[in-house]
C-alpha cells in the first residue's frame, strides 16, 4: 500500500521475487493523515533502474497510466504483461502462472498482454 516502502523492500529482496503485480493508483493511508504513499509509477521508476529479475503484471483501472507503466517497463528491459482491471480472477492467476513458468524456463525479457474473454 506504500510505493516508497516497497521500493525500499525490493532493494533487499528483489532477487527472491518470482513475479510482481503492480497497480497504478494507491489509496492514501487515511483521510486524517493524508500521507503520500506514491503510486505504481514510483515502483516502475525504481524497477527500470535495476536489472530485470522476474515478470511484472500491470493491472489498473487507470486507462491512461497503466499502458504507460507497461511500456516503461518493456523499454527498461522487463518482461511485462498488462491486464484489464475487468479481467476475471482466473485469467489473472493464469497470467501469473504463465509468467512464472516462462521466467523459470528462459529468463528472457519481453512483453505480453491479455484481454478478458
Amino acid at each position: 500500500d506504500n510505493a516508497h516502502e516497497i521500493c525500499d523492500w525490493l532493494d533487499d529482496n528483489l532477487s527472491r521475487v518470482s513475479v510482481i503485480s503492480l497497480d497504478r493508483d494507491l489509496d492514501l493511508s487515511s483521510v486524517r493523515e493524508m500521507v503520500d504513499v506514491g503510486s505504481g509509477e514510483d515502483v516502475v521508476s525504481y524497477l527500470v533502474g535495476v536489472s530485470e529479475t522476474c515478470p511484472i503484471i500491470v493491472h489498473s483501472s487507470n486507462a491512461m497510466r497503466a499502458p504507460a507503466m507497461h511500456m516503461d517497463l518493456v523499454l527498461g528491459g522487463w518482461k511485462s504483461a498488462i491486464l484489464s482491471p475487468y479481467t476475471d480472477a482466473k485469467s489473472w492467476v493464469d497470467e501469473v502462472m504463465r509468467s512464472m513458468s516462462e521466467s523459470r524456463r528462459d529468463g528472457t525479457s519481453g512483453s505480453s498482454s491479455i484481454t478478458p474473454e
